[in-house]
C-alpha cells in the first residue's frame, strides 16, 4: 500500500466528503421526484376509476376508490415531507463542503464564492418553492378525493 502525503490525504478526504454529500443529496432528490411522479400517475388512475364507477352509478365502489385516493394522497404528502428533510440534509452537507473548500479559492474582494452555488441561491417566493407546489397538489388531491368520497357515499345512501 502506498503512503499518502498530507496534501494527498486532504485532497482525497475533500473528494470523499463531496462524493458522500453529493450522492446523499442526489439519491434523495431523485427519490422525491420519483415519488411525486408515482403520485401523479396513481392520482390520475384513481380519479379515472372513480369517474367511471360514479358514471355507472356504482356508488359503493366509487366511495371505496375515493377513500383509496385519499389514503394515497396523504401517504404521498407524508413521504414528501420526509424526502424533503433528507434532501435538506444533503444540501446542508454540500453547503459546508462549498464553504470549506470553495471559499478559500475565491479572491477576498468577492463577498460570495462564484462557484458556491448553494450559498449564492436567492430566496424564491413561497409559491415558487417545490415544497409548497408538490404538497399543495397532494393536499388538493386529498381534498378532492375526500369530497368525491362524501358525494358518492351520499348518493349511495339516497338510492
Amino acid at each position: 500500500m502506498t503512503q499518502l502525503s498530507q496534501d494527498d490525504f486532504g485532497s482525497s478526504q475533500r473528494h470523499d466528503q463531496f462524493e458522500y454529500a453529493w450522492r446523499w443529496f442526489d439519491m434523495h432528490a431523485r427519490q422525491r421526484v420519483l415519488m411525486f411522479n408515482f403520485f401523479l400517475l396513481a392520482a390520475g388512475a384513481i380519479a379515472n376509476a372513480y369517474g367511471l364507477l360514479f358514471r355507472e352509478q356504482l356508488y359503493g365502489p366509487a366511495t371505496a376508490v375515493a377513500l383509496i385516493g385519499l389514503i394515497v394522497s396523504l401517504m404521498a404528502y407524508v413521504l414528501d415531507v420526509r424526502n424533503h428533510q433528507l434532501v435538506d440534509m444533503g444540501e446542508e452537507a454540500l453547503k459546508q463542503v462549498e464553504k470549506d473548500y470553495l471559499s478559500p479559492i475565491v479572491p477576498e474582494t468577492e463577498t460570495q464564492p462564484r462557484y458556491a452555488i448553494l450559498t449564492r441561491e436567492t430566496q424564491p417566493h413561497f409559491w415558487q418553492k417545490h415544497k409548497y407546489l408538490i404538497r399543495g397538489l397532494e393536499a388538493v388531491a386529498a381534498l378532492g378525493y375526500l369530497a368525491a368520497g362524501i358525494h358518492s357515499a351520499i348518493m349511495l345512501f339516497q338510492c
